[in-house]
């Protein structure tokens, strides 16, 4: 069964499509998921279902707070995360993604940045990508949304 591409989190697909990730994720596939626009009591209500379905731990970072003017800090911070949350299959939540992709377009807007560097944001998927559980972006900037929408998995529209 295919994984829907957008749900609506107030539908019972939201609900449906959460069986086929417990597939992908026994297959040892992580997924990513985008909450598109979530007020934190509904981001909250769809965590807590998820969590109930999936039977994974919960564990909520708030992106912002991990966001560093220096490049290699901040990816140091993401990588502390994924490190710990790796040990055991889980949903890891993003909170307040917005603010790396804030800092990605402040870093592309300088001058003398070397084009090859491994960009936040880029750094981010990349651990997304290898992360053997759920990983959700909470966005609530439709700009940060439009460009986060082709990498996720699943967009939970709310």
């Amino acid at each position: 069964m295919e994984v829907p591409r957008e749900v609506s989190a107030r539908t019972p697909e939201f609900e449906s499509a959460l069986a086929p990730l417990q597939q992908r994720l026994s297959a040892g596939r992580g997924v990513c998921l985008l909450f598109a626009g979530a007020s934190a009591e509904a981001q909250q209500q769809a965590l807590g279902r998820m969590k109930e379905v999936l039977n994974l731990p919960l564990h909520q970072v708030s992106l912002d707070a991990l966001y560093d003017e220096r490049q290699m800090a901040a990816q140091g911070n993401l990588r502390e995360v994924f490190d710990s949350a790796g040990e055991t299959p889980s949903i890891l939540c993003f909170d307040n993604a917005d603010a790396f992709f804030r800092s990605e377009n402040r870093q592309s807007a300088r001058e003398g940045l070397d084009p090859d560097a491994l960009t936040p944001i880029t750094y981010l998927f990349d651990r997304i990508e290898a992360f053997g559980g759920v990983a959700v972006l909470c966005l609530s900037n439709s700009a940060y949304i439009a460009e986060a929408r082709p990498r996720a998995d699943v967009v939970v529209t709310f």
